[in-house]
């Protein structure tokens, strides 16, 4: 039965289109829709269900760089932000927590330049993140939001602080 239907959406499939003229249908002829190109509005309706899911996910969801002072970006992290909703896929569903991955851009070829954040909190003073780089002493990222896209605080770590800005890719 399944090779039959195959057979016959193959057979339909061969045939060209009716050529298309640019006066509208005889009733003698039957109506032909224009030839579209298959992806036509396709790439708008992708950007309308991804905006419409984005508009769902919390403010820190998305990829950030961590600059230093001087303009030299040190890391990159992406965050996922469920918005306070439980999230299927995460870490753990229930728990709807802000989770997230570094990347040092310094060492981003090596297995040691990269890894999961240990901890993100994002309360009404400000976002605090923890993470861990080998068997180093824990970095600590201390942040109030300057408005749009922006963080501005103190990278705390093995090597000391350094002021820094976090921006939204």
């Amino acid at each position: 039965m399944i090779a039959l239907v195959l057979a016959a959406a193959l057979a339909a499939a061969d045939q060209p289109p009716p050529p298309v003229s640019g006066q509208p249908p005889s009733s003698e002829e039957p109506a032909v829709p224009p030839q579209v190109p298959p992806d036509a509005g396709g790439a708008a309706w992708v950007m309308r269900d991804f905006d419409a899911a984005q508009a769902l996910r919390g403010p820190l969801e998305g990829r950030w760089t961590l600059i230093r002072a001087d303009g030299r970006p040190i890391y990159l992290f992406q965050l996922a932000d469920p918005g306070g909703k439980p999230d299927p896929r995460a870490a753990r569903p229930d728990a709807p927590d802000v989770e997230g991955a570094w990347l040092d851009i310094a060492r981003s070829r090596t297995a040691a330049g990269r890894g999961y954040l240990a901890s993100i909190q994002l309360g009404r003073t400000g976002l605090v993140m923890l993470f861990y780089e080998g068997r180093k002493a824990a970095n600590t990222l201390t942040l109030s939001d300057a408005g749009a896209g922006v963080w501005t605080g103190v990278l705390d770590g093995p090597d000391g602080a350094i002021k820094v800005v976090m921006r939204k890719d």
